[in-house]
């Protein structure tokens, strides 16, 4: 018996094992802590591979994803083998060719895992004999926990870009948008608007939460992105908050809930690999509204309520920046 390859082979598997049902079943908490560690690091890498080119860029999503599914068939390869080799004549050759060795105990345990079944080696005792059915049972149980994860990704995925499709197809810029949604008196028809955005939004927040690895999905079509989607948005509410007097502004409450769903998928942000910068993206320039006639306040007010939310414009500018994106802005 080799006791440290048998106890180093069970804390592995249980390490294995908590990370691909925190990543899958623990929705509030994210990714587990060896999935979130080689995510950040095949993102950062790729990203620096590509330089942000948008065309390769885009492929760092599916190949994040074929990365996480790998590692976890790896790992888990890797520990039964360990337990395997630590103890004590676990295996049998059926066809007589001597005592197993660590290429033997890898290949006995890949077949089991994906149930292939050939036979050419038995567990030698009953233990082992269990912890084959535990291993064989690993392997179905990774299948279909990785199947219906990946069904999940790519479900929520789309949701993402729909959303996205939905803003940035309203306008270029946040002004623009805002022009579009005064009606001659009002912005009172952009109340729907509000409550169909903000649902959607916070759907996406939810689903970042769940899934971390949509962050690293990026779109090589600028209109299907959600970081400028979000940036365009939430410039558009502020507009609409801050720098249209109150009886021509949208519903309160309205607004107030769509404010809240950009606030749920900035905290969905993992900032811990995110670079900072330096300062606040551009004010959005309100002179297109003054010359339609569209009631706004002043410039010098519109900056003094924008400064105030600096930091909340930041983090937006630090997720967009991330993306190898620039600011919506003209």
């Amino acid at each position: 018996m080799h006791p440290f390859y048998l106890i180093t082979g069970i804390l592995l598997l249980m390490l294995t094992i908590i990370d691909l049902i925190w990543t899958i079943f623990w929705v509030e908490r994210g990714a587990g802590p060896i999935t979130r560690h080689l995510t950040s690091v095949c993102w950062l890498a790729w990203r620096k591979i590509t330089r942000g080119r948008s065309r390769w860029f885009s492929l760092s999503g599916p190949l994040i994803l074929s990365a996480t599914l790998l590692s976890w068939i790896l790992l888990l390869w890797l520990s039964w083998t360990l337990i395997f080799v630590g103890g004590e004549a676990a295996l049998t050759d059926t066809q007589n060719r001597g005592s197993t060795d660590w290429g033997d105990q890898i290949y006995f345990v890949g077949y089991t895992m994906v149930t292939l079944g050939i036979g050419d080696f038995v567990p030698s005792s009953p233990l082992w004999q269990v912890l084959t059915i535990l291993v064989s049972a690993s392997g179905m149980l990774f299948i279909t926990m990785s199947a219906s994860y990946v069904i999940s990704v790519l479900s929520a995925l789309n949701q993402k870009r729909s959303f996205a499709d939905s803003i940035t197809g309203l306008g270029p810029d946040s002004v623009s948008i805002v022009s579009k949604a005064w009606n001659g008196r009002d912005f009172t028809n952009y109340d729907l608007f509000l409550v169909t955005y903000a649902s959607q939004l916070s759907t996406v927040a939810a689903q970042h939460n769940a899934y971390p690895i949509l962050h690293y999905y990026h779109s090589a079509n600028e209109e299907k992105a959600l970081t400028r989607a979000v940036a365009l948005f939430d410039d558009s509410l502020t507009i609409l908050t801050f720098s249209v007097p109150e009886p021509s502004r949208p519903n309160r409450v309205l607004l107030h809930n769509a404010r809240s769903s950009v606030r749920s998928y900035i905290e969905s942000q993992d900032f811990s690999y995110i670079p900072q910068v330096g300062k606040a993206p551009p004010v959005p320039n309100l002179a297109i509204l003054r010359r339609e006639n569209i009631p706004v306040f002043s410039a010098r007010h519109t900056s003094l309520q924008f400064s105030k939310l600096e930091n909340r414009r930041k983090q937006l500018y630090r997720i967009l920046r991330s993306d190898a994106r620039t600011w919506p802005e003209k």
